[in-house]
């Protein structure tokens, strides 16, 4: 049975039938419509040919500005960039002379291959390791080949320049395809830990919400295969996650020597916005109030829902979770902030986090409220309960765009409440280093004209925030009001 293709559109080939008999008036028009055929066909295939290629895309210029770098990263045409053709039912058997298209380069995150059939994945060593589709024909040796960097933070050219490709290519049986060292019953997923990995951010962004999105409809029967294997990452920090994805240790795609067969395989990951699922685009209809849930199972987190403040239950005090930070983007009153939120009703935890994710996880849940200054932090929202309240402070200087876009949104995706303070410059300690004529308070789109690691180190970098208690206490009012809802 043919398998059903899940990557692009289903494109269909109309084949034109030409009969015979034509007379000898009719010739002059047949050959002119063949001519228009046949180049209207050359120009079809070129432009194909073209859309393939993501380096073909418009360059962005070295001096576009902090919000433009990040935002290239969307692009306006949604459509899979596939170049191979398909049979008219949608599916190219061996066959029919068509190869199925095996790989999608449409998404801005990662390019994503999903291989059926006779699969073989050769570890790299010093060059680049190579997933093979096996077929019987010999003509789908010599179709195009692919290259993927399984690693879903595609449009950042800086990190993806330290991502090892994956070759991604048809082999005819018998030919120059290995022989199978080790078989196994269920699908492979390919991906790379390299990259950001370790800023805890990132660590969400590129590899667990991406990695849930690709494997957690296997239900843990799916072997990951790794480049840049991280066993401490994967084993110890994140040993709870991984458990949980997949029922098999890890495969490390740079030195395992052996041949490793699968009927099927995926390289790269599905991957929508930072912290997002678009569940009109996830197989399985996941959102990221699922990823939510998976990580309080996953965890073991009793809460399921933040507190519901009632007139029964005033007595009882919904808790909050102040999460501070050590180097910048710093809380300079922390113990004001605490002090205010104390008078308003709430109980206070302070922290800056743990490195033992699973215990810090329970310290999250066990709240119904969090507050911090936009950064890696706020990551932690993932363990809090259903209804929870995240409020975001945003540092002087123009991030509102950049706040809502990587913290906002996701909150309100995993089924969160969403809050947003952003400070005046009064309340930041950029004061203390520039005058209020520097462009710094005068202009900041001018200084995001600069450059992401030019704007990033003068507005995150070197910048702590003093909060206005009278202009934050509606905040934390605002909080109070939507747990009682």
């Amino acid at each position: 049975m043919k398998k059903q293709l899940w990557l692009g559109k289903k494109m269909k080939i109309a084949v034109a039938s030409y009969h015979r008999g034509f007379d000898l008036l009719s010739l002059g028009v047949g050959v002119f419509i063949g001519c228009f055929i046949v180049s209207l066909t050359f120009l079809t295939m070129h432009r194909s040919y073209m859309l393939s290629f993501p380096s073909m895309a418009s360059q962005v210029s070295k001096t576009a500005d902090a919000c433009s770098l990040i935002s290239q990263r969307i692009e306006p045409n949604g459509k899979p960039r596939i170049s191979d053709e398909l049979s008219s039912n949608g599916v190219a058997s061996e066959d029919d002379g068509f190869e199925t298209p095996m790989c999608d380069t449409s998404s801005h995150r990662c390019d994503l291959c999903d291989i059926y059939g006779d699969v073989r994945i050769v570890a790299g060593g010093d060059s680049s390791p190579s997933v093979l589709r096996v077929s019987a024909s010999s003509q789908s040796a010599g179709r195009r080949p692919w290259q993927v960097k399984p690693y879903a933070r595609k449009w950042d050219r800086s990190v993806m320049r330290g991502i090892k490709p994956v070759d991604v290519r048809s082999a005819a049986a018998g030919g120059d395809a290995p022989p199978c060292a080790v078989s196994h019953s269920v699908p492979a997923v390919v991906f790379s830990t390299g990259g950001y990995v370790g800023n805890y951010f990132h660590d969400f962004a590129d590899v667990l919400v991406p990695l849930f999105q690709s494997a957690r409809e296997f239900d843990g029967k799916v072997l990951l295969v790794v480049s840049r294997l991280n066993l401490w990452w994967m084993a110890g920090k994140y040993g709870h996650y991984f458990r949980r994805i997949s029922k098999y240790d890890p495969i490390d795609l740079d030195n395992d020597g052996r041949v490793h067969c699968f009927n099927r395989a995926i390289v790269g990951l599905r991957a929508d916005e930072d912290l997002t699922i678009d569940p009109g685009k996830s197989r399985a209809g996941y959102t990221m109030a699922d990823f939510r849930r998976f990580m309080s199972s996953t965890y073991g987190l009793n809460r399921r829902h933040a507190a519901k403040i009632t007139e029964q239950a005033e007595k009882k005090q919904p808790r909050l979770l102040l999460i501070t930070r050590s180097k910048s983007r710093m809380f300079m009153n922390a113990g004001d902030v605490t002090q205010l939120a104390e008078q308003l009703g709430f109980e206070v935890v302070t922290s800056e986090g743990e490195h033992d994710v699973a215990k810090f996880s329970r310290v999250v849940n066990s709240c119904d409220a969090m507050v911090g200054v936009h950064g890696a932090g706020l990551t932690n929202m993932v363990f809090l309960p259903a209804n929870a309240v995240v409020i975001q402070v945003v540092p002087f200087g123009g991030h509102e765009w950049i706040a809502t876009t990587y913290f906002g949104n996701p909150a309100r995706g995993m089924g969160l409440k969403y809050l947003e303070y952003t400070i005046d410059a009064d309340e930041s300690t950029l004061t203390e280093i520039y005058s209020r004529d520097d462009p710094v308070f005068r202009d900041p789109p001018a200084i995001h004209k600069l450059g992401w690691a030019k704007m990033g180190e003068i507005y995150l970098n070197k910048q702590n925030v003093r909060v206005d208690l009278g202009r934050f206490r509606p905040v934390l009012e605002k909080a109070l009001e939507l747990l009682r809802e």
